[in-house]
């Protein structure tokens, strides 16, 4: 086969996967490699899909960031490890975590509290602080989010 073919087969295979969801570099590349793409090739992929805006490591963690806040009811702490394990650069997922002040992490704590209560109605304040620890959120604020609870 020859490189071109390879290339073209390769960048079909990634755009399928685009198609479904965003990805990091990393994560297309072990995709890649996984198939046995020489690495060439993998860089050639890589660099065309990044030239022509298929993948945008920015635009994409920011997105998800504000997915895992806004709708799953993250903390700061989860958020920064998932993205860690997706593959995402450290500086380009501390910048957009940055873009949320402990006004909004403060909300999205007690949105978390909320659904947490409403799942189990007798949780104690105990339960609730593991629950939020465990969401990622930061002690100070969970104890705010806490103190101005009614439950």
């Amino acid at each position: 086969m020859t490189a071109r073919s390879e290339f073209v087969k390769a960048l079909e295979y990634t755009f399928r996967l685009l198609s479904r969801q965003d990805y990091s570099k990393l994560r297309i590349k072990q995709k890649l490699q996984k198939r046995d793409y020489p690495i060439t090739v993998i860089d050639d992929v890589i660099a065309y899909l990044e030239e022509h805006n298929y993948i945008n490591e920015v635009r994409t963690v920011k997105n998800l960031v504000h997915t895992r806040f806004e709708h799953r009811h993250w903390g700061p702490y989860k958020v920064q490890n998932s993205l860690y394990k997706m593959g995402y650069e450290s500086d380009i997922v501390a910048d957009k975590l940055q873009d949320f002040d402990d006004e909004r992490i403060l909300h999205y704590c007690e949105a978390a509290a909320a659904d947490y209560y409403k799942r189990k109605p007798s949780a104690s304040r105990e339960q609730i602080y593991r629950f939020l620890v465990r969401r990622g959120f930061p002690t100070h604020i969970i104890y705010q989010a806490l103190n101005s609870s009614t439950h």
